[in-house]
């Protein structure tokens, strides 16, 4: 008798809970539909909703992978995923080929977020795609699954890789998957003179990106390389390194037959700061090319030091204008006062960019007996130079 009045009292209740069931699957397209266009709070309610639906909505769900909207195929997706469902991973994989590249890469994103293993090949063969969104996100995956045998991929998308940024988060994924495994492939790769020279390059670059200092004999050994992109790209990668040994080779390199060489050279020089190179580099201020002059003037002014003011000095004299307003300003960089009277002579240069950098550094290095070449300059014929003068001239006038 209560067995009876227990069923009595509960069948009400599974025939609203089977109502409700019933009403939701047949809400299933609409929901579907729903997770197209623009509408965010629209799109997730229904996601929402058809993660509470389950297992029911799966069949739409996959077909949905084929809808005309972007949208639609995008977020089912994921849905699929959040709900667990194995055999929908073929099909979500099959996005990957889809026309718009972002619902590939929320197709890729789904799959290295499922925790099945079963998703690797597919994240694989991402890494392929034609676009760096989708293959950034298949590395993504890689990582988060732990796929070390995705390494030899992973290490030749990091060295080879068109965009920038996709070589980095593939070194990244490699870092997380076997601690110092990239370390290994860049070194293996530069050392390689059969490996394409583009990712000799790129092996180059972040070798030095990454300071690693068992790379720098391999680097040195590679200045006199017949390719005139792997010299400029190992000099950079040694000055990022550092060392007296570096600086003694790169000096060699100011005499390149390539232009580029030789700027990279000069600019190494500087951020290096070894006084041995304030010499050589002081030779060059004789260059035909005035770009040449102006890269060693900043070196020197880098560098520092009375001999780098000294070299300096002699460019107030040079025959291009930008030259001479360079080698002032780098003076004053130098805080070389006994220079003084020298970038003084140039108060009545007959370039305007020059009179405007001999007011500045009067301000910055000049004392009383400055005062009146400065309100000299405050009546010049350019606006730029009597700026400066009148900024010079408040540096300079007692504070009453």
């Amino acid at each position: 008798m209560k067995l009876r009045r227990l069923v009595f009292l509960i069948m009400p209740l599974l025939i609203v809970a089977l109502a409700a069931s019933a009403g939701d699957e047949e809400e299933i397209p609409s929901l579907i539909q729903r997770l197209g266009g623009f509408d965010r709070a629209g799109y997730q309610a229904a996601s929402a909703k058809l993660v509470e639906i389950g297992k029911p909505a799966v069949p739409a769900l996959i077909q949905a992978l084929k809808d005309p909207e972007p949208g639609v195929r995008a977020r089912a997706c994921r849905i699929l995923v959040d709900l667990k469902v194995e055999e929908a991973i073929i099909p979500i994989g099959e996005v990957i080929g889809d026309s718009q590249n972002w619902v590939a890469r929320s197709a890729v994103y789904a799959l290295g977020n499922s925790g099945s293993a079963a998703v690797i090949p597919l994240l694989q063969k991402a890494l392929g795609h034609s676009h760096a969104s989708v293959r950034e996100a298949a590395l993504y995956g890689l990582e988060r699954l732990s796929a070390k045998s995705s390494l030899p991929d992973i290490s030749r998308l990091m060295l080879s890789d068109p965009d920038q940024y996709v070589r980095w988060r593939a070194m990244r994924a490699i870092r997380k998957l076997e601690a110092g495994a990239e370390i290994k492939a860049m070194l293996q790769t530069f050392d390689d003179s059969e490996a394409p020279i583009g990712v000799r390059w790129n092996a180059a670059t972040f070798l030095g990106e990454l300071r690693v200092k068992e790379a720098l004999p391999l680097l040195l050994k590679r200045f006199d390389s017949a390719d005139e992109g792997l010299r400029w790209r190992v000099i950079e990668a040694a000055g990022r390194i550092g060392g007296p040994e570096v600086a003694e080779a790169v000096v060699k390199k100011l005499g390149d037959s390539s232009l580029t060489v030789r700027m990279y050279a000069i600019g190494v020089l500087g951020k290096l700061g070894d006084a041995r190179a304030v010499q050589p580099l002081a030779g060059l201020l004789k260059d035909a090319n005035p770009q040449v002059r102006m890269n060693a003037i900043r070196a020197l002014g880098r560098i520092g030091g009375e001999n780098a003011a000294k070299a300096v000095r002699q460019s107030l004299s040079d025959g291009a204008h930008w030259v001479r307003a360079l080698a002032v300003e780098t003076l004053v960089d130098l805080k070389s006062r006994e220079h003084l009277e020298a970038i003084k002579l140039l108060a009545k240069d007959g370039f305007p960019l020059v009179r405007s950098a001999v007011m500045s550094a009067l301000g910055e290095l000049g004392g009383q007996d400055e005062i009146g070449l400065v309100k000299a300059g405050t009546g010049d014929d350019n606006f730029w130079v009597q700026e400066e003068a009148r900024a010079a001239l408040t540096k300079l006038q007692p504070k009453e």
